[in-house]
This record gives C-alpha cells, structure tokens and sequence, in this order.
C-alpha cells in the first residue's frame, strides 16, 4: 500500500510539472499557420486583423513579425508562437532562446 502511495504522489508530481511547463504556450498566443498570422484563445483560433501590442511595448505583426520595444526584430517561422510576454516558442512549444 505504501509503495502504491509513493508512485501516486511521484506521478502527480510529475503530472503537475509536465502541465506547469507547457501552461504558458497554451494561453493565449500567437502563432504563424499557413503563412498567416492567428491568434489563440483556449484552443480557438481567429485570424488577426490587425498588428498586435503587447502589454510590454512587443509587437506583433501581421506579416509574422515580432517587434520588441528595444527595436530587436525577429521573423517567426512557419507553426511558431509568441506568447503575451513576448516569448518565441518553436512548433513542438518549445522555447526559443533570443
């Protein structure tokens, strides 16, 4: 019975981690599809009509582009992400390093 607890409360833990990693990403975001810009709410997407400006200063452009405040511009590639941070994240939601 012990032992059954232990491997509950290890998988749990490892569930909670797993989840808490990929929470970011599956916020709200924006994501480069099929060469057009949509962004994401709980699994919805909508096309954006509009350039994009983050509480921080980033934009996010309709061609792809992401702007930061400090001028530093970065083109997304195709299945790429930004999240309301400003964040990059590959097509497997993986964070990109700037």
């Amino acid at each position: 019975m012990k032992n059954v607890s232990k491997f509950l409360i290890a998988f749990m833990a490892f569930l909670f981690v797993s989840i808490a990693a990929n929470a970011q990403i599956t916020k709200e975001h924006a994501m480069l599809k099929n060469g057009k810009m949509y962004i994401v709410k709980v699994d919805i997407e909508t096309a954006m009509k509009e350039d994009m400006t983050l509480k921080n200063g980033t934009v996010i452009m309709m061609d792809g582009t992401v702007k930061y405040k400090d001028g530093k511009k970065v083109k997304l590639m195709e299945g790429e992400r930004v999240d309301m941070d400003g964040h990059i994240y590959d097509k497997d939601k993986k964070k990109k390093m700037m």
